[in-house]
């Protein structure tokens, strides 16, 4: 694991489709850990997923560059399997707004649904890759609908774009991950 965990993700994927052996190593969450936090050191990438003829795509970019001033390689590759997540609410028509967030301290990623019910805006929260449904956010919630735009995450808090009932002017929402609480 040692090893492994110093190979880039391209060759890490790879070496998951060697044997049933190494694919559930690489798929071990202390092996997740242990590359997670020797990549967390690394500089930053931004990952953007799309979407074409029923096949989905991930690329990863960096986001600095070398001391020669050339760029490091960007990995691009077909996801393969896509979990669906449940819809938030008990009626699937409604219109949502959805925001992944990721807590580092406890290693979770979380998605953020502001689902829009007849009058009101009601949160829910899902802990992805737990045993756990929706869960409805009640505490310190300013009536507030989202703009539509993408949300961010910045260690532990996730922000997104939003009008607050009555205003005209646009504000930026903050969701601690971690406590699942709204901060205007």
């Amino acid at each position: 694991m040692e090893i492994l965990s110093r190979l880039p993700v391209k060759s890490i994927v790879r070496f998951g489709c060697v044997s049933k052996l190494w694919s559930t190593l690489t798929r071990h969450q202390s092996f997740i850990n242990l590359f997670a936090s020797r990549s967390s050191s690394g500089q930053p990438r931004l990952l953007v997923t799309f979407s074409t003829c029923y096949k989905k795509y991930g690329i990863s970019f960096p986001q600095h560059q070398n001391p020669d001033g050339s760029y490091p390689p960007f990995y691009s590759f077909q996801i393969k399997t896509f979990s669906a997540l449940p819809h938030p609410s008990e009626h699937p028509s409604q219109d949502c707004e959805c925001y992944l967030g990721y807590d580092p301290l406890e290693g979770k990623h979380k998605v953020l649904c502001i689902v829009d019910k007849e009058y009101s805006e009601e949160l829910q929260v899902l802990t992805l890759g737990a045993q756990e449904s929706w869960r409805v956010i009640t505490k310190g919630i300013p009536m507030h609908f989202p703009t539509g735009g993408l949300g961010r995450c910045f260690n532990g808090i996730l922000y997104y774009e939003a009008r607050l009932l009555g205003d005209d002017k646009n504000i930026i929402m903050s969701f601690d991950v971690r406590s699942e609480s709204l901060v205007r």
